[in-house]
């Protein structure tokens, strides 16, 4: 019977370093279509760049889930989109998150986040984090539709502007793979709009010609294989945590790895749309 994962079941992480020295195979698979998950609750600082966030929103991981802040993490007011330094994060206070969607199979499992958002009034209506899909001109507004599929109705006079730079930007820069904050009255239309760089050229890191743009943060394809990037770069490997969903990484190449999979005395029969069944003789 093919099973769901569960991050108490999981005593596997120790035991990843079985597998490096097997030749494995990767059977053909689709690149999930999945992106960060919108968490809530509250923050506690451990050392300079690690928060441990008490996910109460329902969503992910409900509990204590380690988020390692990198470079690429923005931690910013939900009220004006300014940056707010990682310093004046006060314990027990509340924000929001955009997690994952890869988590270690620790306990508490850990992660990363591009985007946090605090100093958050009682009852505010937070920005949204949106990763764009589609933008269509609908005539006296645009149809902005999510990666994620939620849709926001973008009246052709909002405001946007670009984060920490003087770009002019326009709404027609809200082009697929997009990212931006959008904030939106109930009815989901839109009434500001912060737009983030796209990548070195557009003045998120200098363009000294001496970097090379990485392929996005996530999951990718490159020479027929699927692999998941870390914000940082760095691949990952081993078993993974995406959502609902477990999904294995070679523990070598970080290509990932479908069918059986042996740890210790278990063998796993690991399937593209993350689910397994345990081999039992």
């Amino acid at each position: 019977m093919k099973k769901k994962f569960s991050l108490l079941a999981l005593a596997l992480a120790s035991c990843v370093t079985a597998l490096a020295g097997s030749p494995l195979t990767s059977q053909a698979a689709e690149i999930p279509q999945l992106g960060p998950s919108r968490i809530w609750g509250t923050m506690t600082k451990s050392g300079n760049d690690t928060i441990i966030f008490d996910n109460q929103s329902g969503e992910s991981y409900q509990g204590d889930i380690v988020i390692h802040i990198s470079e690429d993490t923005k931690i910013l007011d939900a009220q004006n989109g300014f940056p707010v330094s990682p310093d004046s994060i006060q314990d027990g206070q509340t924000a929001y998150a955009y997690v994952g969607p890869a988590m270690t199979m620790s306990i508490p499992p850990q992660t990363n986040s591009p985007m946090i958002l605090t100093e958050i009034p009682a009852d505010y209506k937070v920005p949204d984090y949106v990763i764009v899909k589609s933008m269509e001109d609908k005539g006296a507004a645009y149809l902005l539709t999510a990666a994620d599929g939620s849709e926001f109705t973008v009246p052709k006079d909002c405001t946007i502007i670009p984060y920490l730079t003087r770009n002019m930007v326009f709404l027609t820069d809200l082009t697929e793979g997009r990212t931006c904050l959008i904030w939106s009255d109930a009815a989901s239309s839109a009434y500001k709009i912060v737009l983030f760089a796209q990548n070195a050229d557009d003045g998120d890191k200098p363009a000294d010609g001496a970097e090379t743009v990485l392929p996005a943060y996530g999951w990718f394809e490159e020479d027929g294989r699927i692999y998941f990037r870390n914000e940082d770069g760095s691949l990952v490997k081993g078993f993974i945590q995406v959502g609902d969903q477990i999904f294995f990484l070679n523990t070598e190449t970080g290509a990932m790895q479908t069918g059986l999979i042996t740890i210790g005395d278990t063998t796993f029969n690991m399937f593209a749309d993350g689910t397994f069944r345990i081999e039992t003789d």
